[in-house]
């Protein structure tokens, strides 16, 4: 039995310090300090929300007002965010949404990798979208 224990402490210790360091501030949208956007055509929605302050550079990053983007559809359902890796500021920016032409969210100015595609989610994505929503 506690065999069975240190081998599950092994395998989930370092996968929750992982998630806590890297995607935690980007796991949880707080409603009352985030942004939404409908795209014209109504299909896409985005969430610009702040950082959660939930380790030593988050809570920089949460003070210097630094924001990431989530994706959803018409429906609702989550299909992805920006990157955990190099979040910004948002105060003036161009959001390209999903269309024909262009299968991903775009963000100009490019200063981080914004791109959310439809159609193929980034590995954090896939991680968020299986522990948050």
């Amino acid at each position: 039995m506690a065999n069975y224990l240190k081998l599950t402490l092994i395998l989930i210790v370092p996968f929750f310090l992982f998630w806590w360091a890297v995607l935690s501030p980007v796991s949880f949208i707080d409603d009352s300090h985030s942004h939404t956007i409908i795209s014209p055509d109504k299909k896409w929605k985005i969430v610009l929300s702040p950082v959660t302050m939930t380790t030593p550079l988050s809570l920089i990053q949460g003070l210097e007002g630094k924001r990431y983007i989530t994706l959803f559809d018409k429906n609702g359902n989550y299909i992805g965010q920006s990157t955990p890796f190099c979040i910004m500021r948002m105060e003036q920016y161009n959001i390209l949404f999903p269309s024909k032409d262009r299968p991903y969210l775009g963000v100009l100015p490019e200063n981080c990798d914004y791109d959310i595609p439809i159609n193929k989610k980034k590995w954090w994505s896939k991680i968020i979208g299986f522990i948050s929503y």
